[in-house]
């Protein structure tokens, strides 16, 4: 089965859980007039809401290159991880919301043992939820399906702090407890959003994505022929990266030859660095630069005389 298709596969079943998981949280929250709970309920619907963006990025970035899109489409799933970063900073906003009317409200909420339980059991399943996504995401080097998770992981946040208000609350504490934990949970959930932010920002700007020192490295032990390498670049995901280069060689290989060791470079690059890595490589042949520089001196030596 191919990349894509178990990402799909992935996406599909997280978001049947999450949306049943929502659908028993919101209406427990309105049941029991709990804040936190309320709170994680429209949490975990933004968490269905999250798998949707994640599958229409995945389905665009498995698209082919094409006249519109020479590079292909990766940046789509980069850009639905943007997407579910956002929707977390969104949710933060709504549960601190929430919570500042939590602090003005006079209702006392609690929980009976069976909507504990609920909350309880949904807990446990969003937590198998996110550990089998995180998992998969790193192993299929998808910034999608770990943005997905961490969206899922501040599910937990949320569904841990209902929880301990409801036992705080039991135990006497007065109500307040419940919307200071809200603004506590809207914190975990915005660092969730930079966590995102922060692996799915940079690609999108197009920021370095290798080593430069390493691959220069691994190119300069492929053969003795390479002079020098300059003009490096790279970009890119984790899962796939353009690189370009000027390289330096003799001046004597035919242009099969050069052609060749392009390829060849591209391979071990791949091999070494087990990512889908994609060169252009700038030939440039030591003897015809020194020629060429020679040339533009005698020139210059003409013109001046």
């Amino acid at each position: 089965m191919g990349r894509a298709r178990r990402i799909k596969r992935i996406l599909l079943l997280v978001l049947a859980i999450n949306f049943v998981v929502a659908g028993v949280k919101i209406a427990l929250g309105y049941l029991f007039a709990f804040g936190s709970l309320l709170s994680d309920g429209f949490h975990a619907l933004s968490d269905g809401a999250a798998n949707i963006v994640a599958l229409v990025g995945n389905g665009y970035a498995s698209r082919s290159p094409d006249k519109d899109h020479p590079y292909g489409y990766h940046k789509h799933e980069t850009m639905a991880s943007f997407f579910i970063g956002a929707m977390l900073f969104m949710i933060a906003a709504i549960i601190a919301g929430n919570a500042i009317r939590g602090l003005l409200s006079s209702r006392s909420p609690e929980l009976d043992i069976a909507a504990f339980a609920g909350v309880s059991a949904t807990l446990l399943l969003n937590i198998i939820v996110a550990a089998f996504e995180y998992r998969l995401g790193k192993k299929l080097k998808s910034e999608v399906l770990i943005s997905d998770s961490l969206h899922t992981r501040g599910d937990i946040f949320i569904s841990i702090g209902v929880l301990a208000s409801a036992a705080l609350i039991k135990a006497g504490f007065p109500r307040v407890i419940d919307p200071l934990l809200s603004l506590v949970i809207a914190g975990l959930v915005f660092a969730l959003f930079l966590r995102i932010i922060s692996f799915s920002l940079p690609v999108l700007l197009d920021k370095k994505a290798l080593d430069e020192r390493e691959v220069i490295d691994i190119i300069y032990k492929l053969d003795d022929d390479i002079i020098d390498i300059h003009k490096f670049r790279s970009r890119g995901k984790k899962n796939h990266v353009y690189v370009d280069f000027h390289l330096i060689t003799h001046g004597d290989k035919t242009v099969t030859e050069t052609h060749l060791l392009s390829h060849r470079i591209e391979d071990e690059l791949r091999r070494v660095l087990k990512r889908d890595i994609e060169v252009i490589a700038h030939i440039e042949p030591r003897e015809d630069a020194s020629d060429s520089r020679d040339e533009l001196i005698i020139i210059e030596s003409e013109k001046l005389g």
